[in-house]
């Protein structure tokens, strides 16, 4: 049973264990760090919101202005958050989709 826990391991498959454990590690901060940004820029939205929303209630703003983050699209914040760098080359990459 002891076998089957990695004691029989080749000291080159520690090695790429190891090196796999620290991609991980990696890719789980790159997401960490993404998040804090996301929340960042939402709780920044959401109190520029607010400030407008009081701003309109005391009627310093006027009705039908341009809201604030406005870029002239739909989108989700979440195309503003670059990606996360994974080790795969993106699917527009030179040489992707061509045979032979």
């Amino acid at each position: 049973m002891l076998a089957a826990c990695g004691d029989d391991a080749t000291p080159a498959q520690e090695q790429q264990a190891e090196q796999l454990e620290e991609r991980a590690d990696m890719i789980e901060e790159a997401g960490d760090e993404r998040a804090e940004m996301i929340d960042e820029r939402t709780d920044a939205r959401a109190d520029a919101l607010n400030d407008r929303a009081d701003a309109l209630e005391d009627g310093d703003v006027p009705v039908g202005s341009s809201p604030v983050g406005a870029t002239g699209t739909q989108g989700s914040m979440m195309n503003d958050a670059p990606a996360a760098n994974t080790g795969a080359p993106p699917a527009n990459a030179a040489g992707a989709g061509e045979n032979g």
